[in-house]
């Protein structure tokens, strides 16, 4: 069996192209990930969107691209665990703590306070995930465009 350090420190790796290059974007058109086991409906998407076109910040670190570029994207393990807490974890936890608050002043206020929770802490959630940067992919030239 797999150690668990080691399938944690693992990297996930998806095959992209450079198809747009802006200021502040790199627009990547993404491999299909899916290999046809059958078991997601060819929907077993790990980086990226189902529809396979991805608008990704450019970053001090990334190499210099233009469009036809192969490149990869490098998402480690712990990243993508700490990207599902951030985008499931916290605005679940602001569910139920809103719902807790309020539940002493009826079921509505208690429904309320779970939809107020869950908005509130998405919307904290995701200003924190913005500002790390280890969250997101990094990106690796494979070849140039021919």
């Amino acid at each position: 069996m797999q150690d668990l350090a080691e399938h944690f420190s693992s990297p996930r790796i998806r095959p992209a192209w450079v198809v747009g290059v802006d200021d502040r974007y790199w627009h990547l058109q993404l491999a299909p990930s899916c290999h046809g086991c059958g078991g997601c409906a060819g929907n077993c998407e790990v980086i990226g969107s189902i529809d396979r076109h991805m608008r990704l910040t450019r970053a001090t670190q990334d190499p210099i691209l233009h469009v036809g570029v192969e490149v990869e994207l490098v998402l480690s393990e712990a990243s993508l665990l700490q990207q599902a807490w951030y985008g499931y974890g916290w605005p679940l936890l602001g569910m139920l703590i809103g719902a807790v608050l309020l539940n002493p002043f009826g079921s509505v206020a208690a429904a309320l306070g779970a939809l107020a929770g869950t908005l509130a802490a998405a919307r904290i959630s995701k200003r924190r995930a913005m500002r790390h940067t280890f969250l997101r992919p990094q990106i690796r030239r494979v070849r140039s465009a021919v």
